[in-house]
């Protein structure tokens, strides 16, 4: 079989961040070891991405139909307040659905299954990959991000190996073996390396963008996602540190790290707020929620950053004119709804 493995996200869009981990390492460790895994068995694998950077979502469909792939295998992990997995497959059934179905029978001897997913869209398929796919496709959602069940699992190497033979044996239809021999691959969590603090001049870095995504998505950061540990930083991790009872002096130490990456995001299933474009422009968790699903969808919103920007809301308007809302760019609850 010629074989397309899409490992989601990656680069600047880390996917979901939750108890301690980053959605985007998990997808790309998952599918690293289904490809070791289906070559081994003597298949032809290619893949969307095999190292951390970022992929336009519709480049991995249209490889994944240049080269004449048998199958599509999108790699994902949830968030929103679940537990369990979930295997999506096309409205229209078929091969696709047969994939679907023995992938999510071995995948339910790992998580609690939340069953077989299809959505209708405008024009077809909800989701884009399936949607756009010239050949059987299924995306699969290896438990959800911000569940301590699920990531207590996903944090061990050797369940992660089994998700990915789960999914190789359930597509080729065999029973998995008894007694694991895939080849191994580890991936990177979050680790701090540095004290990080409000300095003249400021501290900028990676490990910043995460810490501000992470206070974002637990509700503490209003600001942008940018890089740089100023006052409004500051000011957010003071207010974290007392919610936590942790030792609040606004620096991100061992103590005050571990708290922030292993802490439940907040629930991502209610619109709070309108979400527009304003001056200054809204930022937070919800807004990133957005992004993600209208890039999943095709309508491309860019990076998911958090911030409601002019890209953000031009993928808005296309999205409510492609559903039949009213246009004007702002995420209320109809558009919500559709959205979710």
């Amino acid at each position: 079989m010629k074989i397309y493995i899409d490992p989601g996200h990656g680069g600047n869009d880390s996917g979901a961040v939750g108890n301690g981990l980053v959605e985007k390492n998990l997808n790309l460790d998952i599918s690293l070891k289904e490809k070791a895994l289906f070559e081994k068995l003597g298949h032809t694998v290619r893949m969307s991405r095999t190292a951390d950077k970022s992929v336009p979502l519709s480049t991995r469909t249209d490889e994944a139909n240049f080269w004449g792939a048998d199958i599509f295998i999108s790699n994902h992990i949830n968030s929103g307040g679940g537990v369990g997995v979930e295997v999506w497959h096309s409205i229209y059934g078929g091969k696709g659905k047969e994939y679907a179905a023995r992938v999510e029978r071995s995948l339910s001897e790992i998580f609690k299954s939340r069953g077989l997913k299809s959505r209708e869209g405008r024009g077809g398929d909800y989701l884009y990959v399936i949607r756009t796919a010239k050949m059987p496709a299924i995306l699969i959602e290896f438990g959800f991000i911000d569940s301590i069940e699920d990531t207590s699992k996903l944090k061990q190497e050797d369940i992660r190996q089994k998700c990915a033979e789960a999914v190789v044996y359930g597509v080729l239809g065999q029973n998995l073996p008894k007694v694991s021999n895939s080849p191994r691959v580890e991936i990177e969590s979050p680790v701090l390396k540095r004290l990080v603090k409000y300095t003249a001049p400021m501290m900028k870095g990676e490990d910043i963008k995460l810490i501000q995504k992470r206070l974002n998505e637990l509700g503490f950061h209003k600001g942008y996602i940018d890089g740089i540990y100023g006052r409004n930083t500051e000011a957010a991790v003071r207010a974290f540190q007392k919610a936590k009872a942790l030792t609040v002096d606004g620096i991100v130490g061992e103590k005050t790290w571990n708290s922030l990456m292993n802490s439940a995001s907040k629930p991502k299933s209610e619109l709070k707020r309108l979400l527009r474009y304003t001056i200054p422009m809204m930022s937070g968790e919800d807004v990133k929620i957005v992004q993600q699903k209208l890039n999943q969808l095709g309508f491309n919103a860019g990076v998911a950053d958090g911030i409601y920007g002019k890209n953000t809301e031009a993928a808005v308007k296309r999205f409510q004119g492609a559903k039949g809302i009213a246009v004007d760019g702002i995420v209320g609850q109809s558009t919500w709804k559709v959205l979710f």
